[in-house]
């Protein structure tokens, strides 16, 4: 018979087997159905446990200037480019200032917070909460805990407050009083709209609607806590967004988001209205000054007038005449006009000293009056003067972007200092002008005092009170149209900001959590994990797949694969074995009709690398095939380190291979029956201490002779030859030899050995068979992972049962039970 040689490529294939991989996927949906339950359930879970953040919005037009169709002199010019020379930028920082916030924190009480206990979180309540905390600011209070309040009836209600530790916190100068060791368990009775007071709290709580009928929050768990509002303050800083809606516009778009919709509409609101009346109110402060200090000047110049006129209608009573000489009527005049021109001196002489005294604060310099408004018509004063308010300004605004230590800081308050400098040098210079214009005139007022004492005395008299009621008149009228003027201004004042759109929530529903991205999140994960667990594991795997991986990584040809046995018994016959187990068996034998030597008796060697490859299973079974077939059969225990053989074939291991080797049993007496026809066995006897030297001996090779001669077919069961030699001793004497290699179990590695022992084996006659092969529809490669077996050769499993045997797997997820039967 011409010998058939299944040869096979030695090529690798190292490629992703997408296909392969995604079927893998599918064999293992049920990691994929865990995770799923996992991961929708802590999705699940989070949506329940984290409160809904709904986003609020308003939008704020900022005006920088304004302009009024009204007349107006200087002084009123000077009162509009003090009170509106602002930049946008500017004016976002002063929106999220701490001071601007911290007002609308105070304004709505937001250092207490009201909350209803849940289920799965906390609910805050706001203004839906039955009472209204009102903290006493000059007692210290205890933060951050929770003050559970229930309803006694009537006028009373109860409160329980536990900490272990804690900090306290004075509203009226804001300090802080740590501490951390000591505790509070205090539960007590209060009444409405009456202060409570102990050495840790003190407030006063008041229903918030008085009809209201408490005994409907019976079964609600309502507390309370009392917040550092430094903290909230700086919460909503870091929380409220103020943006632009374009680069050219004034209008800012407010955005700030929370569970309480009406508590952030609250908050945008207040914010606004705040903003808008702060700055009226620093408007119409440079008029309200301008107004006091021309009131004061009133008030003086009234006197003067009184008197004055009091004493001029004294003289002309007495004196009967009305009429004072030409010449005293002339240096009169002139000493008048002097007199009021000296008047606007000392008035420019005070406002100069008052601005090099505010030049040293620069609070007050802030706010100082035009020079308009003391009748000083300077313009390069006045630029100054703006200029120096200019850069103050733009410093808050640094100040407020980059911080008061930054380069840009440091570089305005030199700028701001020559500023100041300049500035002072100039209306020193100006007082010191001023202060010799007043000599001057002094002098000159004394030299005409001198020529009206040579008038008549009545007549004098009469003409110096004519001049001091005149000038009185006069500067009153002027001061009272100024007056006037700046009145005007006032009233013509309106906001320069307002709101836009009020303030309301963005869209229908919260905007975080959100539902559809948390579960797509989750279920995303709950996909991606298993898939990577599998590709790890697949990565990490080093055992041989299959056929396919066998035939792409050896040059032994594979001469066939033995399906994985699904019967839950610890038999090892064809009778017993599935369907699909014994149509493997019976294509081995079919495919040995082919292969080897053109003998019509072969003997056939079966080994593997280590053991529970399964290779006395597959001698054992492919022998009994052979025999049901009609030819008779013979398997020897060639395996005499750690007989296995007669436990499969049920017969006893009292004598055998060993027996005959050593000369103490004849070739008949240690052949055995099976229950088979026409399948006998040779068990390998009693285990001696050389097995090697004994299968060396010339009595094997005679006794292969004669079982050539009575049987077809002899197999013998030879030990893995991974762990020692005795398999090469024996291939000397057979057709074919056969390589067991385990599906799931049996490394990659293993084929560099294989590979190796074919170039050893006379006429190359070695063989692969592929045992444990799990086919399925959703499996491609048609295997299933091996289990941990132990590499130890040579030791019984307890109770004198073979490892592998037996031994039962409880698969936790299907209660599915796979025996090894095919791992010996």
């Amino acid at each position: 018979m011409t010998t058939y040689d299944l040869t096979a490529p030695a090529a690798k294939n190292d490629s992703l087997d997408i296909k392969g991989f995604f079927l893998k996927l599918v064999t293992h949906w049920y990691y994929f159905a865990i995770s799923l339950v996992v991961f929708i359930s802590l999705a699940t879970l989070y949506l329940k446990q984290t409160a809904p953040t709904f986003e609020v919005n308003t939008t704020l037009l900022i005006s920088q200037s304004t302009e009024y169709d009204i007349p107006s002199d200087a002084l009123m010019q000077n009162l509009r480019q003090y009170g509106t020379n602002r930049s946008l930028e500017n004016e976002i920082g002063f929106l999220t200032s701490f001071n601007l916030i911290r007002e609308v924190v105070d304004s709505l009480n937001l250092g207490v917070g009201y909350y209803e206990k849940g289920f799965f979180m906390d609910v805050e309540r706001y203004t839906s909460f039955p009472v209204e905390v009102i903290l006493d600011p000059s007692q210290y209070q205890i933060l951050n805990s929770k003050f559970f309040i229930t309803f006694s009836g009537g006028d009373k209600y109860k409160l329980t407050v536990e900490a272990d530790g804690y900090m306290s916190y004075r509203y009226e100068d804001n300090t802080n009083r740590p501490q951390p060791d000591k505790k509070v368990n205090w539960s007590g009775e209060g009444t409405f709209g009456t202060q409570l007071t102990t050495e840790w709290f003190s407030f006063t709580v008041n229903k918030r609607n008085p009809d209201a009928n408490l005994g409907a929050f019976a079964g609600s768990e309502l507390y309370f806590t009392l917040l550092n509002p430094n903290v909230v303050t700086d919460k909503y800083r870091n929380g409220i967004k103020v943006d632009p809606i374009s680069l050219e516009a004034t209008v800012v778009d407010i955005t700030t988001d929370g569970p309480v919709v009406k508590k952030e509409t609250d908050v945008l609101r207040t914010l606004c209205n705040t903003y808008i009346n702060k700055r009226l109110r620093e408007k119409n402060y440079l008029a309200l000054k301008t107004i006091e200090f021309i009131d004061n000047q009133l008030s003086n110049v009234t006197d003067s007038l009184r008197n004055a006129e009091g004493a001029l209608q004294s003289l002309r009573s007495s004196s009967m005449t009305m009429n004072p000489g030409q010449t005293a009527a002339e240096a009169g005049s002139r000493q008048y006009q002097l007199q009021s021109n000296l008047q606007a001196l000392y008035q420019k002489q005070r406002y100069c000293e008052s601005l090099l005294a505010d030049l040293a604060d620069s609070a007050s310099f802030t706010r100082i009056l035009a020079p308009s408004a003391a009748g000083i018509d300077d313009p390069l004063l006045g630029q100054l003067i703006s200029d120096l308010k200019n850069q103050y300004s733009e410093r808050a605004g640094i100040i407020f972007r980059n911080g008061s230590g930054s380069i840009e800081a440091e570089l305005i308050n030199k700028r701001i200092r020559q500023s100041t400098q300049q500035l002072g040098e100039n209306v020193r210079n100006i007082l010191a002008k001023t202060e010799g214009d007043i000599a001057a005139m002094q002098s000159q007022i004394g030299e005409l005092a001198s020529v009206i004492r040579r008038q008549p005395g009545v007549e004098m008299d009469m003409l110096r009170l004519e001049r001091r009621y005149n000038f009185n008149e006069t500067h009153r009228n002027y001061l009272l149209q100024k007056r006037t003027e700046a009145a005007i201004t006032m009233t013509a004042n309106t906001p320069d900001s307002r709101v836009l759109d009020e303030a309301r929530m963005v869209g229908n529903g919260p905007v975080a959590p959100n539902k559809g991205l948390v579960m797509g999140l989750s279920i995303l994960f709950a996909m991606l994990i298993p898939t990577l667990v599998i590709f790890v594991k697949e990565s990490m795997d080093d055992t041989i797949k299959g056929q396919s991986q066998a035939e792409a990584m050896s040059r032994v040809p594979v001469l066939g694969t033995v399906a994985h046995n699904k019967k839950d018994e610890e038999m090892y016959e064809v009778n017993n074995l599935t369907a699909e187990s014994v149509e493997s068996f019976r294509y081995l034998k079919v495919n040995l009709q082919f292969v080897g030597s053109d003998r019509k008796h072969k003997v056939i060697g079966v080994t593997s690398t280590i053991p529970h490859e399964g290779k006395t299973f597959i001698t054992f079974n492919l022998a009994s095939v052979t025999a049901i077939s009609g030819h008779k059969t013979i398997v020897i225990g060639g395996d005499i380190r750690k007989p296995a053989l007669y436990k499969v074939a049920k017969v006893e291991n009292t004598i055998g291979l060993t027996n005959y080797l050593i000369n103490q049993a004849s070739v008949d007496q240690i052949i055995q029956r099976t229950h088979i026809k026409d399948l006998d066995i040779i068990t390998s006897g009693p285990i001696p201490p050389n097995p090697a030297d004994l299968l060396n001996k010339p009595q094997f090779e005679q006794l292969i002779q004669v079982l050539r001669e009575r049987y077809e077919y002899v197999y013998i069961d030879n030990p893995p030859i991974g762990l020692v030699s005795d398999f090469l001793l024996t291939s000397r004497y057979t057709d074919v030899s056969l390589y067991v290699i385990r599906a799931g179990y049996s490394k990659v590695h293993f084929f560099e050995d294989i590979d190796k022992l074919r170039n050893m084996m006379p006429n190359r006659s070695l063989y692969l068979i592929i045992n444990d092969v799990k086919y399925s529809p959703r499996n491609y490669y048609g295997y299933k992972y091996g289990r941990k077996y132990p590499y130890k050769y040579g030791v019984e499993a307890p109770n004198g049962k073979l490892n592998g045997i037996a031994k039962k797997r409880f698969n936790k997820l299907f209660s599915n039970i796979n025996k090894k039967t095919q791992s010996v």
